[in-house]
């Protein structure tokens, strides 16, 4: 590959150092859409969870499916923050810290339901639910902006 004037830029010590790769803008698109649908979701989520919780076991049931919204959206943007930080390195790079993000959010999602579901105010069947139903309209949410968004097959 050879490097044009054009693809390099001078560091702080005069040297020239290839340059910084920027995030690319359909995917900034994409994301920002998933995370403005995703939190559109998580409310939803509170609500009728909330109203569910309530009714099978109080205000329990509320901050159980609280918990469950907010741990979905706080993952939720964790993806997205990974991707983001990814595409601006580019290459293995990016599939680094998409895969590590993953294994750092799935171990302390564990350690966190672990923590959670021992506290006296949880009501595990009303999280379970709201985690799960935030989950997959999460998917649903990611899969809509993605198919709606306008991704070029080929990159600079």
């Amino acid at each position: 590959m050879t490097t044009t004037p054009e693809s390099r830029h001078e560091d702080a010590a005069g040297g020239s150092a290839p340059a910084p790769h920027r995030a690319n803008p359909a995917l900034t698109r994409v994301l920002r859409t998933s995370m403005g649908l995703t939190a559109v979701l998580a409310v939803l989520v509170v609500v009728v969870g909330g109203v569910i919780g309530w009714s099978v076991a109080g205000a329990d049931g509320v901050w159980s499916a609280l918990i469950g919204a907010a741990l979905t959206l706080a993952f939720v943007a964790i993806t997205a923050v990974s991707l983001l930080i990814g595409s601006r390195l580019g290459g293995v790079s990016f599939l680094g810290v998409v895969l590590g993000g993953w294994i750092v959010k799935i171990l302390v999602f564990i350690g966190l339901l672990a923590l959670i579901t021992r506290l006296p105010f949880i009501e595990p069947h009303v999280l379970f639910g709201c985690i799960v139903a935030a989950v997959l309209g999460s998917v649903a949410a990611d899969s809509w902006a993605a198919m709606r968004a306008r991704v070029p097959y080929v990159d600079d």
